[in-house]
């Protein structure tokens, strides 16, 4: 064995060591069964470590105690769908995407793909797990699309009045978004304000990697760019509230709480057409 591998060794012993004392106050302390899936105090553990590494946040009793309400509802919506995955056998899955979606990941750690797996092991993560969860949101987003692309029916005279609306309309407002997510807790109005002075201080992309649990999070919240015709309406009446490089105030639905910040804005002027104007 290398004196270099020696050393990896006793740094991956001393990390799992230092995570096991933090963690120590919740081991034993969370069992949860949805269906037939348990969920234990392990489970918690590495999936708060994953948040927190991939928001490359501390491992602290602060940020554990601020990330556990979130995993184990994360974890209990995942045991859902991997039960639905089970019912329906689901094996595929977009591998292309899972590739997309670690290259992503690495660029974001500034490592190669190749040395994710050391990366997570010396954080005291379970890789496995992590791969694992990703392929179930995968087989889970195909499961959907499987059972309801066949009770998509087309009435013609519908598509042809929206073409020729969407046609016919002379403008159209595209924004380009970053979000923040956050779960309501007891805590919130507390949270809200430092998210918001975080903001001032380092900005809304290291603010959104920081605080975000939305997995755009891992990008400093950016959601690219979003027609108005597209966008959920309830946010448009935040967005017309506020200036390029500006933040909305908190938008509620159900029990998430998102800020938007708008990057870019254009308007797209439109020629009126009508619809027999148009020759196929």
């Amino acid at each position: 064995m290398t004196l270099n591998r020696v050393k990896q060794i006793l740094i991956i012993l001393l990390l799992i060591f230092q995570n096991s004392y933090l963690f120590g106050k919740i081991n034993n302390s969370i069992i949860v069964k949805v269906g037939n899936e348990i969920i234990t105090s392990i489970d918690v553990e590495n999936e708060i470590k994953t948040l927190l590494f991939l928001r490359n946040l501390n491992i602290n009793q602060e940020n554990i105690n601020r990330s556990k309400d979130y995993a184990i509802k994360a974890l209990i919506r995942n045991s859902i769908k991997k039960s639905e995955i089970k019912k329906y056998d689901v094996q595929d899955f977009s591998q292309k995407e899972l590739d997309t979606y670690l290259e992503k990941i690495s660029k974001n750690l500034k490592v190669e793909k190749s040395q994710l797996k050391f990366l997570f092991s010396s954080k005291g993560i379970d890789y496995s797990i992590f791969i694992d969860r990703y392929k179930n949101l995968l087989k889970w987003n195909k499961l959907i699309f499987d059972i309801y692309k066949n009770q998509i029916s087309l009435n013609t005279v519908e598509i042809e009045n929206e073409i020729e609306l969407r046609l016919t309309s002379v403008s159209q407002t595209d924004y380009n978004l970053s979000e923040i997510e956050i779960i309501i807790t007891e805590n919130i109005d507390e949270e809200i304000k430092e998210i918001y002075d975080s903001i001032k201080k380092i900005g809304f992309k290291d603010t959104a990697k920081k605080f975000s649990t939305s997995t755009s999070g891992i990008d400093g919240g950016n959601i690219g760019w979003i027609s108005d015709k597209t966008i959920n309406k309830s946010y448009l009446k935040y967005l017309n509230n506020v200036k390029t490089g500006e933040t909305t105030k908190p938008i509620k639905q159900e029990e998430i709480l998102t800020i938007l910040m708008i990057n870019d804005k254009k308007l797209l002027i439109q020629k009126k057409w009508t619809w027999k104007n148009l020759k196929i």
